[in-house]
């Protein structure tokens, strides 16, 4: 039974967890304050607008990671060779892209039909240098598993990139303030990084360490720009299809979901990814996989039913009322998370064990399937393009488990018993709430009683059927927090 093998053990060095933790959390609450703040300044146009270059941007930065990120990591014995062979490869094709996007600036704006984009896309541009040049200093950070230092670079970066930011937003700089942010965090990122991370920039070129890590590397490109291409097409049709500020309300659920759910993937793939790969032992690393899946999938499935109880009053509270259109949306978007467990940890198998071809294919169907769904829904509503992109991620999920988890025993039957076993509950308890809550018309403040409800009906149904999952949790966090008050 999988109930028996889970234990703490599961979540790998606690240490790296806390500090992957402090990191995540802490930059992504500084994010979300940040945009919520900024928000109330700026309009849904704003985030339109810079919405419409999401895809040129994150392709270009693929380009620039390639997959050697998760290839140095996953290298037992590289050296400064290697490291400074990627980095120049890394800065090559920035400087390249930058040529290619001043030159496509006039275009992209003719596309959509808005002058302004010629110089937010060749300001943007400029950060793509910038951030390729620290790319190879964080793996670093990430391979000697330092979060330590990690969690201080990223979260005082953070805090000075949004009081810039704010700061522009403020006097007036109107969307400029969001097309300068990836330029200002990428400057504070090499800065912080010679500080805190003791970084000495190096660069090499060795043509023999290149291709060793080209050939398992460069599926993961693939894969890295399919991905990126699937998750913003969908800006490029409603920012051509529909009104800036209907990509705006769009893009702003989207970051609302993002937040949340990239915070908890981060903090348990991030330290879990060199933990499991460490681990020789095959017995070992199928528990490791268990544990960290079934806690996974505990923590992503109460906090996705959390969020829809209370996605109405958190965008009229937090942003503002000429954000409530973006609700619905969110609510459908969070949705999504669930697939996370499955897309994930079964992504780590593969990536793992070398097999970046297989990641390439079933990054490819991912996003086949997304574009189909696009396709599908694009003539009709916001909404219905939404409920498209989760039904997308649901059949994506099913083929991850079926295509990975395999290779370890961890079958496709085995995930969803225990994947079901789990969401059933968080689900349970938001209907509950739900119910209970529409016998009394408080407006947006009943999601907050929604939210109490939800948390008292799950932890009770976890205590009833004496969930190990719950359990395990708890028993981490309650002992964690005596060590605190020592």
């Amino acid at each position: 039974m999988y109930r028996q093998k889970l234990s703490s053990k599961g979540m790998g060095n606690t240490k790296h967890y806390i500090w992957s933790a402090v990191d995540k959390f802490g930059t992504q609450i500084i994010s979300f304050v940040s945009n919520i703040l900024i928000a109330r300044i700026l309009s849904p146009d704003d985030y339109g607008l810079v919405a419409m270059l999401a895809i040129f941007t994150t392709i270009v930065m693929s380009l620039s990671d390639a997959g050697f990120n998760d290839g140095l990591i996953r290298k037992s014995d590289c050296d400064k060779k290697d490291f400074g062979t990627i980095a120049s490869y890394n800065l090559a094709v920035a400087l390249f892209m930058f040529a290619v996007m001043n030159i496509a600036a006039p275009y992209i704006a003719i596309f959509f039909g808005r002058n302004e984009l010629t110089n937010i896309a060749r300001v943007l541009a400029i950060g793509f240098i910038l951030k390729a040049i620290t790319l190879t200093g964080f793996v670093q950070l990430v391979k000697q598993l330092k979060f330590k230092q990690l969690s201080q670079i990223n979260i005082i970066c953070s805090l000075l990139s949004f009081v810039v930011v704010y700061t522009l937003a403020i006097i007036g700089f109107g969307y400029w303030a969001l097309a300068l942010q990836p330029v200002v965090i990428a400057i504070f990122n090499i800065i912080l990084l010679l500080i805190i991370g003791k970084w000495k920039p190096y660069f090499c070129f060795y043509k023999k360490r290149f291709k060793e890590m080209f050939a398992y590397s460069s599926n993961l490109l693939l894969s890295y720009i399919i991905n990126r291409i699937g998750e913003n097409i969908y800006s490029v049709i409603i920012g051509k299809s529909f009104s800036s500020s209907s990509l705006g309300f769009y893009n702003q659920a989207h970051k609302m979901q993002t937040v949340p759910s990239e915070a908890i993937r981060s903090i348990i793939m991030t330290a879990s990814y060199p933990i499991i790969a460490n681990e020789k032992n095959p017995n070992k690393r199928y528990d490791l996989y268990l544990s960290v899946f079934s806690k996974f999938t505990f923590i992503v499935s109460a906090m996705v039913f959390l969020l829809m109880a209370v996605s109405d009053f958190a965008f009229y509270a937090l942003l503002g009322e000429k954000w409530i259109p973006a609700a619905p949306l969110f609510s459908i978007f969070i949705l999504i998370t669930l697939t996370f467990p499955q897309k994930v940890v079964n992504a780590n198998i593969i990536k793992i064990q070398g097999d970046s071809a297989l990641y390439r294919n079933l990054s490819l169907l991912d996003t086949v399937l997304r574009i189909i769904a696009l396709l599908v829904t694009m003539t009709y509503s916001l909404e219905m393009i939404v409920v498209g992109q989760v039904v997308a991620a649901f059949i994506s999920a099913y083929t991850y488990t079926a295509c990975c988890g395999k290779r370890i025993g961890f079958s496709t039957k085995k995930q969803y018993r225990i994947w079901y076993s789990i969401v059933w509950k968080p689900l349970a308890a938001f209907f509950v709430s739900k119910v209970i809550l529409s016998f009394f018309k408080m407006g947006y403040w009943g999601d907050m009683f929604s939210a109490v409800f939800f948390l008292v009906v799950l932890c009770s149904l976890c205590e009833l059927t004496k969930d190990h999952t719950y359990i395990n949790l708890k028993t981490i966090y309650i002992t964690y927090l005596k060590k605190l008050c020592k």
